[in-house]
């Protein structure tokens, strides 16, 4: 299928974080009339988690953000942290780590350009149902709800993405079966004010990742910018994350928060129990972790905890191209390697490319699965080396090198294909 032939049609974007509104700058500045629903609120809720930005996604903030300003902290490589307090260089490259928040506030709304192209941003808007738009079979219709009002109501389009992430309610009309899964453990996070720690415990984490391991548990600790994007010395965060192995009578209780809910992947900020929180604070301590990771650790004041869940979808394309998914949509990594923003950034460029005419939709449609599919199998490799036994991680690893290996040869055929 090409892209829709009239510049001005309307595309829906079921998801309003990062990989739709990526998606929905691409689609206007090529002139289309774009409308992003939203589940929640238009106020983002906050948890000032940490992303790291690979090149692609420099090159689509390059190319689209509005940036005034440097937004990235440096770091300089991944340090292990031992517990006597010393350090080893585990991994040396210049990676610029950014914070949720901070990336958001990269896409304000553009100001108007000589496309035609327009944008829309609808918050509290459920998706209902999606279905094909009369006999014709020319485009979709979204039934969607207002969940203020409960009013009910549709809207035709020539396109639909689901950037809806994990829990897509696109990629569930048409592929069901394919559901997140629990990774057997969750990760407890919080961040700090940087100038709180002691000037030894700053310096440690200044310029580079720490890592902690530990027998299936790691800690992380790094800087992301500050409120507002902040990079001045002294206002920016440390990022804490404890990565522990939960089995599901224990996820049952900690899921559990401080009103009574039983709550699905995320305990957020001020809803963890003091009571679980803790006991994690006391088995820390008994754990002899290093002085600068307890010293984190024991001043967040607003812990949340995220469970590690991951899958990958084997399709992201459906109505002959009229459906698409994005983003954590298509597949949801571990967090091991950062690579969550990087793939948002990947598949609007690559939809900048369909919609040029760079490339057909079967090609994006592979480039967009074998992304997905080759970081996925990395970050569960990555996790399983973490968190799981020796059997589990060479498995893990050798799924993912082998998957390497056949996508190199499958390209080296295809070179030498053309120049037959």
């Amino acid at each position: 299928m090409d892209p829709p032939t009239q510049k001005h049609s309307r595309v829906v974007i079921v998801g309003g974080s990062l990989a739709g509104l990526m998606c929905a700058i691409v689609l206007k500045k090529a002139g289309y009339h774009v409308q992003v629903l939203e589940q929640d609120d238009d106020q983002r809720r906050s948890h000032m988690a940490g992303i790291g930005l690979g090149p692609v996604g420099a090159r689509f903030l390059s190319q689209y953000a509005r940036l005034e300003s440097v937004f990235t902290h440096t770091t300089n490589g991944v340090h292990l942290l031992k517990g006597d307090g010393s350090m080893k260089l585990l991994a040396q490259g210049r990676r610029e780590i950014t914070s949720w928040d901070t990336l958001y506030l990269c896409f304000p709304p553009h100001p108007a350009d000589d496309t035609g192209g327009t944008a829309t941003y609808s918050s509290n808007t459920k998706v209902i149902k999606i279905e094909s738009s009369g006999a014709s079979g020319s485009g979709l219709v979204v039934f969607a709800q207002d969940t203020t009002t409960k009013k009910e109501y549709c809207i035709p389009a020539a396109m639909i993405i689901g950037a809806d992430g994990p829990d897509s309610v696109v990629r569930a009309r048409y592929l069901p079966e394919v559901r997140r899964h629990y990774a057997g453990y969750v990760a407890w996070r919080g961040t700090i004010p940087e100038n709180e720690v002691s000037a030894d415990t700053f310096k440690m984490f200044e310029s580079s990742v720490v890592a902690h391991t530990m027998k299936k548990q790691h800690c992380i600790v790094y800087s992301i910018p500050g409120a507002d994007g902040s990079l001045e010395p002294g206002r920016r965060f440390l990022n804490f994350l404890w990565y522990t192995n939960e089995s599901p009578e224990a996820l049952e209780d900690i899921l559990v928060d401080n009103e009574g809910r039983r709550r699905h992947n995320i305990v957020p900020a001020t809803y963890v129990r003091e009571e679980v929180w803790a006991a994690r604070l006391e088995e820390a301590r008994s754990m002899c972790l290093p002085k600068a990771v307890l010293e984190v650790m024991g001043m967040i004041r607003h812990p949340f905890i995220q469970v590690i869940t991951d899958f990958c979808s084997p399709c992201a394309m459906f109505e002959g191209g009229k459906a698409l998914l994005v983003g954590d949509a298509v597949s949801l990594f571990r967090p091991h390697a950062a690579m969550g923003g990087a793939q948002a950034a990947y598949h609007a460029l690559l939809l900048e490319q369909y919609l040029c005419g760079e490339i057909s939709l079967e090609g994006w449609h592979d480039r967009v699965t074998q992304f997905s599919y080759s970081f996925w199998l990395q970050s569960v490799w990555w996790g399983e080396f973490y968190q799981g036994t020796f059997r589990t991680a060479l498995l893990s690893g050798l799924r993912y090198w082998l998957h390497c290996g056949r996508r190199w040869l499958a390209q080296l055929w295809a070179r030498k294909a053309a120049d037959v």
